[in-house]
């Protein structure tokens, strides 16, 4: 038998006896290794508890914690003295510890790798303009071996969803501030301020719309896919890769912030951008408490309003009705679940 098993093989192939003696071996050792690193990752590393922090506070879970840094920064642009303030490390240093401090998870060692960064620095912030925290970015230190899972690339994706984020809150922040100025101001009829407030509303009503929407997707839909993803489908270091680059793209993709998605979110800046100046219209009136003089440019706002979201709700519905991207339908039912834009 052993003379019959030497004389076989002494006819194989060349190609089949190296794959025997030497591929098999070098591919048995390489699953021990991946297995080895793999647990190095997950077990010593903590791999995942950084995932849990990007998600709390890059991309805003933790809602203390965004609260905190959120009103702070728009009180700061609305009402304080000098913009350039916003962008110092005096302003930014203590503002951030004490959001940490606020938030569910409270001061750690992993948030004590988070930080501001400044990049761009404006000469001038505008209280109406949708990108005015653009030159704002939060970093989160990793480490070796974990920077090979989660990199610099990864990084500035979470802050683009992170500034994003930050715009949605600050159209939400503002037009709770044009609630409070409408309750204090003087010379206003009462079918004026009806009016006004019917106004407030329909923009309330699309940044409610958002939030829940963007809600939904990051952490109800890519999240999950991501844990699923970990608990099954992650047998290497590769495989660990991809699966955070995959949550992190469809993120973007599902935020609307990806390239594809540009002729959308270009209807989405201008309609941030009419809330906003519809509640500095407020803001600058009060001084004066008579919104008269305002009162028309604010309802010339409100018509802007209108037409971009129209045209918003029209296009949105193409590409549903097309089959491209899917998630869009669920924007789509938050948007008009009354059928008001039909």
């Amino acid at each position: 038998r052993e003379e019959l098993d030497e004389r076989t093989l002494s006819f194989l192939p060349l190609g089949v006896l190296n794959e025997q003696s030497l591929v098999l071996p070098i591919l048995t050792q390489l699953g021990l290794v991946s297995e080895a690193v793999m647990e190095h990752l997950v077990e010593e590393c903590h791999v995942r508890k950084h995932f849990l922090v990007l998600k709390r506070f890059l991309l805003m879970e933790d809602g203390e914690f965004a609260h905190t840094l959120t009103t702070r920064l728009f009180e700061e642009l609305m009402y304080g003295p000098d913009t350039r303030h916003l962008y110092s490390a005096i302003f930014l240093n203590p503002l951030l510890s004490a959001s940490l401090e606020s938030s569910l998870a409270g001061l750690t060692p992993d948030t004590a790798r988070l930080g501001f960064a400044v990049s761009n620095k404006p000469a001038y912030v505008s209280v109406t303009s949708v990108q005015a925290f653009s030159f704002l970015e939060l970093h989160y230190k990793v480490e070796w071996p974990c920077n090979i899972i989660i990199t610099p690339d990864h990084l500035k994706k979470y802050n683009k969803v992170f500034q994003f984020l930050l715009q949605l809150r600050r159209a939400s922040w503002a037009l709770k501030a044009a609630f409070t100025y409408l309750k204090k101001c003087e010379g206003l009829t009462a079918s004026q301020h009806r009016q006004l407030q019917g106004y407030r509303h329909e923009l309330q009503h699309f940044s409610t719309v958002m939030q829940g929407y963007i809600t939904n997707q990051i952490f109800h839909i890519s999240w999950r896919e991501l844990e699923e993803a970990l608990d099954s489908n992650i047998h290497s270091v590769d495989d660990l890769i991809q699966a955070h680059q995959s949550f992190i793209d469809k993120t973007i993709f599902r935020c609307l912030i990806s390239k594809k998605a540009a002729p959308v979110m270009n209807i989405i800046t201008s309609i941030l951008s009419f809330i906003l100046k519809f509640s500095a219209q407020l803001v600058l009136s009060s001084a004066r408490t008579d919104l008269k003089s305002v009162f028309k440019a604010m309802s010339d706002i409100h018509k802007r309003y209108r037409d971009a979201l129209t045209l918003l709700f029209k296009v949105v519905t193409k590409l549903v009705q097309r089959g491209y991207q899917p998630h869009l339908e669920d924007f789509l039912l938050r948007l008009n679940f009354n059928s008001f834009y039909q």
